[in-house]
């Protein structure tokens, strides 16, 4: 199972198997959600969340995320400064 940032990475490249696993990954939150709304706006309010997570994913920046190493050090950086 590849990780939801390479999932993300390749999804940004046009690759539609990536993308199609994003909104399987978030289809059970979806439902969660949707499951409030009425049964006639049900369908609609799924489709309109899997094209925000589409517009997401076309949005986020992955050269601007840092590297779980890089996270750490700035961590430590914040408590040190404290």
């Amino acid at each position: 199972m590849r990780r939801l940032y390479h999932l993300v990475q390749h999804a940004k490249t046009n690759d539609s198997e990536s993308t199609k696993e994003i909104i399987h990954r978030f289809d059970p939150k979806i439902k969660q959600t949707s499951r409030f709304t009425g049964k006639f706006e049900r369908e609609d309010l799924e489709q309109e969340l899997r094209i925000r997570i589409v517009k997401a994913v076309d949005k986020f920046k992955t050269d601007d995320t840092p590297g779980f190493r890089e996270f750490i050090s700035h961590l430590s950086e914040q408590n040190s400064n404290q």
